[in-house]
């Protein structure tokens, strides 16, 4: 970092961060918003922890648009910076959302967004005088009248190596999306546009495999793992000093 540019580095990531915060911030006032009732926070937000590496795109991708548009980069390639001055810290900043959802799905945050399943039908039983339905909490008497009576504990459904498949899913595609946004040019649209494209789709295929357990949940994190490798490959092949 060039000596006569002091605080770059910090400034641009924290950027790349506050607009990755807000667009995390946002899907989830809109999941709350659309949600239905009597839902825990908790469960709120566990449901948009899959939106994290989005959230990391939207803020790479803003932050570069904005430092090309305001001519900040131009002026600081011309001071001496490179464009790495830049992508690095766009790419870390953004990816602190990404670290804040791996950490809470690796410290127990519920997977229903990764792992959707369907509801299972609620059972009722007949004990002799009434039906008693222990999965809603209710006993139908003979007579048709409504009882309350203790609702049975729901048993967390788990997957083998599911949670690891969660974090790694969250951690490598965000990393990747950060990295895709930060070096997004007009010239990269239909390329990363359609790798985007094919690793959500493919990423969202094995998860439903994974949840109806036809696939190891690991199967998950190779889209995820290609796109990393892409964009990797990407940020170092393109001449990013001509993007601004």
């Amino acid at each position: 970092m060039p000596a006569w540019i002091p605080g770059l580095s910090g400034r641009e990531g924290m950027r790349a961060f506050g607009y990755a915060a807000f667009a995390f911030g946002l899907a989830f006032a809109l999941g709350a918003a659309t949600d239905e009732g009597g839902l825990s926070l908790a469960t709120r937000a566990s449901r948009v922890l899959p939106l994290a590496p989005v959230a990391a795109l939207v803020g790479t991708l803003w932050a570069a648009t904005r430092a090309r548009g305001r001519g900040e980069m131009r002026a600081a390639l011309a001071l001496g910076a490179t464009p790495l001055d830049f992508v690095v810290p766009w790419t870390a900043g953004a990816s602190l959302v990404v670290a804040f959802a791996a950490a809470a799905l690796g410290a127990g945050a519920a997977m229903d967004g990764f792992f959707p399943a369907p509801p299972s039908a609620p059972h009722f039983a007949w004990t002799g005088n009434a039906f008693e339905g222990p999965d809603l909490g209710i006993r139908i008497l003979g007579d048709g009248q409504l009882e309350a009576m203790a609702k049975a504990a729901t048993a967390a459904r788990t997957l083998h190596h599911g949670r690891l498949a969660a974090v790694l899913v969250t951690a490598l595609s965000g990393v990747a999306m950060a990295l895709l946004g930060a070096t997004w040019t007009s010239a990269h649209t239909r390329r990363y546009l359609g790798s985007l494209g094919a690793a959500v789709a493919l990423t969202v295929v094995a998860l439903q495999a994974a949840a109806a357990e036809r696939i190891t949940p690991l199967l998950a994190t190779l889209p995820g793992l290609a796109l990393a490798l892409y964009a990797g490959y990407e940020c170092r092949r393109t001449r990013l000093a001509r993007s601004p």
